[in-house]
């Protein structure tokens, strides 16, 4: 066999891999040319409770209530103390990510130590007398990994406290947090 019908069979085997490459990507393309559409929901009232906290007993949702306050009062401990580090780790990372924005680079635990304003009023209420689990003039959004709790302060002011199940710990969540 000469040098030329090897590289002329080489170059016709070449072809033919091209060619059924193609066809092998333009078959599986099929149908692809748009991106997927999911399905609207249905009604709330089909929805389906994935987390059980609506089957769950009083005593288990009142146990976590008490595992999320828990971490709520460490949290105004912490921040109360100057424990800017320990704080830190009682705050979810959305906010986390929020304090070092706002410190332009300087870090969170900077950004908390150079306030005017106690932390303690800019993460839960001024004046803090309790943290309760509800309160009449709120509806609650709550489930297994979310507890909404209410700051009241001495002179009866209300403000909502949310608290994230991170992992396995209770973190604060930004949304409860006011702007300085």
């Amino acid at each position: 066999m000469s040098c030329q019908n090897l590289s002329l069979k080489s170059t016709r085997f070449s072809i033919i891999i091209v060619v059924l490459c193609s066809m092998i990507g333009l078959f599986l393309t099929q149908g692809c040319s748009k991106p997927y559409e999911l399905a609207e929901p249905g009604p709330s009232s089909t929805w389906q409770d994935i987390e059980g906290y609506d089957n769950m007993t009083e005593q288990q949702k009142k146990a976590l209530y008490l595992a999320a306050k828990r971490a709520a009062v460490n949290l105004y401990v912490a921040l109360s103390q100057k424990q800017w580090n320990d704080a830190l780790t009682l705050m979810d990372k959305s906010t986390v990510n929020r304090l070092e924005t706002l410190s332009k680079g300087k870090g969170a635990a900077s950004w908390l130590a150079s306030q005017s304003v106690s932390p303690e009023a800019i993460f839960f209420i001024e004046d803090l007398a309790d943290i309760q689990d509800m309160h009449a003039d709120y509806a609650q959004k709550e489930s297994a990994s979310r507890q909404e709790l209410f700051a009241v302060s001495t002179d009866g002011k209300v403000r909502r406290i949310i608290m994230e199940l991170e992992g396995d710990a209770w973190k604060y969540n930004i949304k409860s947090m006011k702007e300085p």
